[in-house]
């Protein structure tokens, strides 16, 4: 062990003590000192120290606390490693950072763990090689994740690169960065969402990637530890959690999806509440791309598989109407498609987080006094755009402004003024259909089906998706059993 003053003329013993628990070094070390102040001795308990001895003092208490320091450190050999300013204890998996617990995820616990046992190995082992010796094939870790889980790694214990050397195991030296962002996501996001990646909620569900969001929430790939199943989670926004509007829409989703059992609609598993009070949503785990991510790619799509892709919309959409459900915001955005292995799509309507149930008391109304919009201004039915109350014949002119937009690439009313645009929806006509490569018939017949949808009127629209579904089943490559 070592015994140091922090007085020594022309040497600063706290200044050493920094040094060498920067450096690697691991042995008990007892600070002697006149400066009896309590911020002094704070100072030398975050610098490293393990005890603390003021002046003047008896030898024999000197004594006891160097047989002290030296009993505890030979006790704690096996379980307990120190690098520099940082102990870990490996039974309970609990950290010290200068004399302080830092809270670790799973996986930064790991991956630390990994780095005090093979310190010099590491520095040389390729990215890759770290990452399948310190977790599992099963875990989803890939090395993108692993840079972010070095970051937040280093940026609790070892912000300057000096004990862990991060900066040695990752190409490139970019331990400190997050490289490429996820998709819908900006990297001061990724930096916000840090706390959340690793961590395990409600003992069942590890956060493993960010794979989407945007301003009201995140949405995360993560599995579930006990059964092995991969699975989305949706976490609601921190700043939205402290206000209840969006936390009570959050839960009208819950309640929505929890009542839909459908092929066309995704399956939310469960629900819970984060140890920051953000809710979140446990969904199937979708692999496919959105209906708008798609028309990003082709622009439009081929007549019969826009036909094809609506039918299977009007088919999910036609179970939640059955329960009462108004979806209100049908879009390309919320609507997901799968690959099939015969090069089909299978069709997923998700975010029920505006549904609102026929039935539904005017607590709703309450809820939207606020003047926000509810909808998608492009996709939005007129009685929408006017704030009138709405039904499912408004999911119906969003399902017609759906199709306009995979047989043509635009959406049938498009500006850059939102007041110009729900005027467009409450009162122009919808603009003629223009098709080519498919009969005039066909196309003649499509337009009637779209501009049925589009009607001002809601009772001059199709009174069902039933009533939809069977004027487009004819026009379908191959029919798909509805349920």
């Amino acid at each position: 062990m070592l015994v140091l003053d922090w007085d020594l003329p022309g040497l600063s013993g706290i200044e050493i003590l920094r040094d060498y628990r920067a450096f690697g070094g691991t042995c008990p070390v007892l600070m002697l000192t006149g400066h009896n102040q309590v911020e002094d001795k704070e100072a030398g308990f975050e610098s490293g120290a393990d005890d603390y001895l003021t002046k003047p003092f008896a030898v024999k208490e000197l004594l006891m606390r160097v047989k002290a320091l030296i009993k505890r450190s030979q006790t704690s050999i096996g379980n307990v490693m120190s690098l520099g300013d940082i102990v870990i204890d490996f039974d309970t998996t609990k950290v010290m950072k200068s004399g302080k617990a830092v809270k670790l995820v799973t996986r930064e616990f790991q991956l630390l763990a990994y780095l005090a046992k093979n310190r010099e190995e590491s520095i040389s082992a390729p990215t890759e090689e770290i990452v399948n010796k310190v977790w599992t094939a099963d875990a989803e870790m890939t090395p993108e994740g692993f840079q972010t889980v070095a970051r937040r790694l280093s940026k609790k214990l070892d912000p300057d690169g000096r004990i862990l050397r991060l900066d040695k195991i990752i190409p490139g030296g970019q331990s400190l960065s997050l490289g490429t962002t996820t998709p819908g996501l900006q990297a001061n996001d990724e930096e916000e969402l840090e706390p959340l990646l690793g961590r395990v909620l409600d003992g069942k569900y590890e956060i493993i990637k960010a794979i989407g969001g945007g301003a009201s929430g995140t949405v995360f790939k993560a599995k579930h530890v006990h059964m092995n199943v991969m699975v989305a989670v949706k976490v609601l926004a921190p700043q939205l959690s402290m206000q209840p509007e969006y936390v009570r829409r959050f839960e009208r989703e819950a309640r929505a999806c929890a009542s839909l059992r459908h092929n066309n609609i995704i399956i939310l598993h469960d629900m819970g509440m984060t140890e920051e009070m953000q809710p979140y949503l446990v969904m199937e785990l979708l692999d496919g791309c959105s209906l708008a991510e798609l028309l990003e790619q082709n622009n439009k799509l081929h007549p019969q598989e826009a036909v094809e892709v609506v039918c299977q919309i009007l088919q999910g959409i036609a179970c939640a109407h059955a329960k009462g459900l108004t979806h209100r915001d049908l879009k390309p955005g919320n609507v997901m498609m799968l690959p099939q292995q015969n090069g089909t799509y299978a069709v997923k309507i998700v975010d029920f987080g505006l549904a609102k149930s026929a039935s539904a008391e005017d607590g709703m109304a309450r809820l939207t006094q606020t003047g926000a919009l509810i909808g998608t201004p492009s996709y939005m039915s007129p009685e929408q755009c006017n704030a009138e109350p709405v039904d499912f014949r408004s999911d119906i002119y969003s399902i017609g402004c759906i199709l306009y937009e995979l047989l043509t690439g635009a959406p049938p009313f498009v500006s850059n003024n939102l007041i110009e645009i729900l005027n467009l929806h409450a009162s122009e006509p919808p603009p003629p259909l223009k098709v080519e490569g498919i009969p005039e018939n066909i196309r003649s017949y499509l337009e009637r089906v779209i501009h049925t949808c589009l009607a001002k009127s809601k009772d001059e629209r199709f009174q069902s998706s039933e009533q939809m579904l069977g004027a487009l089943n004819g026009l379908r490559p191959q029919r798909t059993a509805t349920g």
